[in-house]
């Protein structure tokens, strides 16, 4: 039994760690939060005091520099956290082996709570009751793995979803008046422009890399998830390398478009509309193809991301 004590020792402790870091990630966000809406209102309450232009912009620098700083310690704290729910998760898995131990089924605390809370169907947890708790039930690692799950937790699976990503939608919020208000009572015809092509530009860049890094991990790809028959490399290669060149050259096409002919050219919206199309196209399907596959590499899951990103550079840098 003492080594049972030990391990719940350890599944609660690396839960209050995880948690600490959780509340650290909210503590932190929320004061970058509140700073960012100082500075908004600053910006506000200095143009109504008819301040020069040149100072709002520089407290407008200052607020982009908190919102890089609030992305860099959300993505930060987001993987810290991820490892330790694998170190948690590790533990709570021997804990349900080591409680198997204990003949008396009734006293299985930590597995028979695990299947009272996560959001079953009543026959799967009759099932489950059965499997891991009746007299002479035998199981699997593999049984165990669903009372792990985070998917199936009633509150876990939005916490691992969406606890890191509401600030971010608050900061996009703040930005999107930002800019608005930015376009409308501070910036100048000039000054709109310059910003117009500086975004064009970033999208071509974004875009063109995105393309380059996807080409870098296909030879990464090979091999792992590459199909077997010599038909499917093929078809595998052919997919991934178009994949990668196209944003190739969806980015070159832009910059050299804004650079010979301007962005404010009829020809240059036909160019920079037909981009936005073909990028969201590239977008969906990657959603449903390279960035549900089960690999530890991130580039699959933040390829849909950067066509995304692009896309609303395009679609910002042709508003303006």
């Amino acid at each position: 039994m003492d080594h049972i004590n030990t391990i719940y020792q350890n599944v609660f402790h690396h839960i209050e760690i995880t948690q600490n870091f959780r509340a650290l990630h909210i503590s932190l966000q929320s004061v970058l939060l509140t700073i960012g809406i100082g500075l908004e209102t600053t910006i506000f309450i200095l143009k109504a005091a008819e301040t020069d232009n040149k100072f709002i912009l520089y407290v407008v620098y200052l607020m982009i520099f908190v919102f890089i700083i609030s992305i860099i310690a959300m993505y930060v704290l987001y993987k810290v956290v991820k490892a330790r729910r694998k170190d948690m998760y590790y533990w709570q898995k021997l804990l349900h082996i080591a409680e198997h131990e204990i003949k008396e089924s009734s006293k299985r605390f930590f597995t028979r709570y695990k299947i009272d809370c996560r959001s079953y169907s009543v026959e799967e947890k009759n099932y489950l009751k059965e499997k891991l708790l009746g007299k002479n039930s035998v199981f699997t690692e593999k049984d165990i793995d669903p009372l792990i799950d985070p998917e199936k937790g009633k509150y876990g699976k939005y916490l691992n979803r969406w606890f890191f990503f509401f600030p971010l939608a608050m900061w996009i919020i703040l930005l999107v008046f930002l800019g608005v208000f930015l376009y409308f009572f501070v910036l100048s015809r000039e000054s709109i422009f310059m910003y117009k092509v500086v975004l064009l530009y970033i999208g071509s860049i974004l875009v063109f890399s995105g393309g380059i890094v996807h080409l870098a991990f296909t030879v990464k790809a090979i091999g792992r998830i590459m199909p077997k028959s010599a038909d499917g490399e093929k078809i595998f290669m052919m997919s991934w390398i178009i994949g990668g060149l196209t944003p190739c050259f969806i980015g070159t096409l832009v910059s050299i478009t804004t650079a010979m002919i301007g962005p404010n050219n009829a020809a240059s919206y036909i160019v920079y509309w037909a981009s936005i199309v073909t990028l969201l196209v590239m977008m969906s399907v990657s959603l449903f193809t390279s960035a549900r596959v089960k690999q530890p590499n991130i580039s699959y899951k933040l390829y849909p991301i950067t066509l995304l990103f692009t896309v609303l550079l395009l679609i910002l840098g042709l508003t303006l």
